[in-house]
This record gives structure tokens, C-alpha cells and sequence, in this order.
């Protein structure tokens, strides 16, 4: 009886570790509100940016493909009037400190929160999976984006393809967004 027991016990914490994962919301699909903090402890949530465009950008300074990326956000970023579009990081599972974000985001000049996703949670429901990745969000709060920010071109080479700008065009001028998702790359996100 003992026996059976355990396997039981067993075969339920097997099913458990290996059940698929929550899928991530659909594009199109409304995402619901959030409260995160950011890395000076200040909560952000979805609703307080409604109607605008949001920008989420899953990064860590512990990660070189981020790193490479900062300078193309920053161009990206003042591309776009902050009263339309708003851009926020997220550090998700890193398990880096509100402080070495803190430090290590003013020491690259990034003029956006990074919000704390700690458990991963908005991670999961977007589907993130690497850093970086992008996720753009209409002003009714639905994804209309997941993926790559560009294919790892360097603003100005003709062979680059600029997803994300593609994206946040489409959606300013009322246009549907036509490539509504990608394949991100570089480092993979821990919970």
C-alpha cells in the first residue's frame, strides 16, 4: 500500500513538473492590467497608460544582447511623441536587485522604467521568452505585437527589418499591423 503510494505521489509531481506551461495571451487578444514596480519602487500598471501605445521591452543588464540593443531603443524612443507611445522595460527572473538595475540603466542612459517581474508573471502572459524581446500593446490594451525589435541590424543597413517601428507605425496611423509576430533571440528568461 506504501508503495503505491509513492508512486503516486510520484507520478503527480512528474505530471506536475512537466505539464505544458499557461499559454501567453493571443495577438489581438486583450492583456490584462498589471502592477509591477520599478527600479526605483514605483508602481506601474497597463490601466494607468490606457490609450496610449505601450512598448514593453524585456531586458537585463546581465545580458549582452540587451546591452547591444540599448542604443537602438534610445533612437526608437525619441522617435515617437511620449504622449502616443510609452516604453517600459521589464526585468524578468533575473534576479537582479531594483538597485544594480537602477545603477546599471542610469549608467546606460536608458530613459525608461524597468519594472520588476520578479515571478515572471507578465512574462508568462505575454510569452516572453528571451531578452530582448518586444510586446506592443494598442491604447485598448490588446497585443498587436510579439517578438524580435528588429532581425539584429544596425539602424541604417539596408538588410535590417525594423518589426517593432514597423508595428507602432501601423497602429499611429490606423493601419493593421502586418507583421504581428516574430522569432526573439538572446538570452533565454529563468523563472
Amino acid at each position: 500500500m506504501m508503495r503505491s503510494g509513492v508512486v503516486l505521489l510520484f507520478f503527480c509531481l512528474a505530471v506536475g513538473m512537466f505539464a505544458p506551461p499557461v499559454p501567453a495571451v493571443d495577438i489581438g487578444a486583450e492583456i490584462g492590467d498589471f502592477r509591477l514596480s520599478d527600479e526605483s519602487g514605483n508602481p506601474h500598471t497597463l490601466r494607468s497608460f490606457s490609450g496610449k501605445i505601450v512598448v514593453i521591452v524585456f531586458w537585463a543588464y546581465k545580458c549582452p544582447s540587451a546591452i547591444r540593443y540599448t542604443d537602438r531603443l534610445d533612437v526608437l524612443q525619441r522617435k515617437y511623441d511620449r504622449n502616443k507611445v510609452v516604453f517600459v522595460g521589464v526585468s524578468a527572473g533575473s534576479g537582479e536587485t531594483a538597485a544594480a538595475i537602477k545603477a546599471n540603466k542610469d549608467n546606460l542612459k536608458i530613459d525608461f522604467p524597468i519594472l520588476i517581474d520578479r515571478e515572471g508573471r507578465l512574462a508568462g502572459t505575454l510569452g516572453a521568452t528571451h531578452i530582448p524581446s518586444v510586446f506592443i500593446i494598442d491604447g485598448k490594451a490588446r497585443l498587436q505585437y510579439r517578438g524580435a525589435i528588429d532581425n539584429d541590424r544596425r539602424i541604417g543597413d539596408g538588410k535590417r527589418r525594423a518589426h517593432a517601428e514597423d508595428a507602432i507605425d501601423a497602429l499611429l496611423a490606423g493601419r493593421p499591423v502586418q507583421v504581428r509576430e516574430t522569432e526573439a533571440r538572446g538570452c533565454l528568461i529563468r523563472p
